[in-house]
């Protein structure tokens, strides 16, 4: 047990941040509970989608212009471990329309970002 919580532990990495600062990250997290009440989600899902975001923040810098992106795609990576399948396509549907998913200059950031989640 003490080997997975020291894999996925999440040192303080705002002062390594060049382009976040705390504040957006507790604006990310305020809509990231917006949506998750929204939609109805667990609180399970909540968290683990905040520890997603820290996990990739922490390990990459990471744009202003990009940080509502990370924050949506780990909540829809947090989503598949607890809702149904139709739920979450819906889901990412519906969270697409929000943040512009589809965009060609995000399609990089998804790729980056999924390929760090899965270390």
């Amino acid at each position: 047990m003490h080997n997975l919580q020291a894999k996925f532990k999440v040192d303080a990495y705002m002062s390594t941040q060049r382009y976040l600062t705390a504040s957006m990250r507790a604006i990310l997290v305020d809509w990231l509970v917006e949506v998750q009440e929204n939609f109805e989600l667990n609180h399970e899902t909540l968290y683990l989608a905040v520890k997603l975001v820290d996990m990739y923040v922490s390990r990459v810098c990471t744009r202003k212009e990009s940080l509502q992106l990370v924050g949506a795609v780990a909540l829809f990576i947090a989503s598949k471990f607890d809702v149904s399948h139709h739920r979450t396509i819906s889901f990412l549907k519906k969270l697409r329309n929000q943040c512009l998913l589809n965009t060609s200059s995000h399609q990089y950031d998804i790729a980056k970002l999924t390929k760090i989640l899965q270390k």
